[in-house]
């Protein structure tokens, strides 16, 4: 019985050396190698995490600057400019006014490289920092991760691309299109998320908030308020004149039977005066 029982076991595993690896691949060929490359992704991707800690750290950093100044204008001039000076741009940028109080807002990218010259500036700009915080991100596991994807992507791709060429079936052909068309969105995907990643690892983002010291706020109200000032002072004494002139000519129209009566007095009075006078001067001589 052990003997039947062996002899059957070794015509079987002749019969499975003899056949054909051909036979066993049919309308999915091309899918093994992509099972293959998915393999290989995981391995490299374990592996990639266990090299981390060898590789360059991956950090994004972001801050927050209050800064009270004397002029908010000048200011953002200045930092505009420090900013290309040390090739960074800006993102974002206003200005309000509350309660009489000029305020403005503006967001900076700075190379990772210049930050700590870039903040040092800021201190030449105002001595007055309210508020100053910098925070980092680390983002090196997925950076690498992204890589590592990425990759292994882009090599089922060649795969899919030599299977296309050597098709000859017309549906392994349409198989074979709409995986590469999927794996190529999700190239183009990770390919958009690693651009944006490495720009927010190399450049550094800065808010900064500005408002107006009270001291410059009073000398430029004060100096607001001076054109208006003598504005509204000719203003009244044109008021009071008019006001002058207004009177007159109502006491002069409202009382005119009375006056018309005193001038026809005192003109009488006058004309006896004269006449007595003349009179006299007469018998004098």
């Amino acid at each position: 019985m052990r003997i039947y029982v062996i002899i059957l076991a070794g015509i079987f595993l002749i019969g499975c050396q003899e056949t054909d690896p051909t036979d066993q691949v049919g309308e999915s060929s091309y899918d093994a190698p992509e099972q293959q490359t998915h393999k290989k992704e995981n391995a490299n991707w374990e592996n990639g995490q266990n090299n981390v800690i060898h590789e360059e750290r991956k950090v994004m950093y972001h801050g927050n600057v209050t800064m009270s100044v004397h002029n908010v204008e000048q200011s953002m001039k200045t930092i505009t400019s420090y900013a290309k000076d040390y090739d960074g741009y800006i993102t974002e940028s206003s200005r309000m006014t509350t309660d009489q109080q000029l305020y403005a807002n503006i967001r900076v990218k700075i190379p990772n490289n210049h930050l700590q010259s870039f903040l040092h500036e800021l201190d030449g700009i105002s001595k007055d920092i309210v508020r100053q915080q910098i925070r980092g991100q680390d983002v090196t596991e997925e950076y690498f991760d992204l890589s590592s994807r990425l990759k292994a992507k882009r090599t089922v791709e060649e795969r899919l691309l030599t299977f296309m060429k050597e098709a000859d079936k017309t549906e392994d052909l349409l198989s074979i299109s709409r995986e590469l068309a999927h794996v190529q969105e999700e190239i183009e995907q990770l390919e958009g998320r690693k651009r944006l990643l490495e720009n927010q690892i190399d450049f550094a983002e800065l808010f900064i908030e500005l408002k107006e010291s009270s001291t410059s706020l009073e000398v430029s109200q004060e100096n607001l308020k001076t054109p208006q000032k003598i504005k509204n002072a000719f203003i009244q004494s044109i008021n009071v004149i008019a006001k002058i002139l207004s009177l007159f000519v109502i006491v002069v129209i409202g009382f005119s039977p009375i006056l018309l009566c005193l001038a026809t007095v005192i003109f009488l009075c006058w004309i006896g005066y004269k006449r007595k006078t003349h009179q006299r001067r007469k018998k004098d001589s």
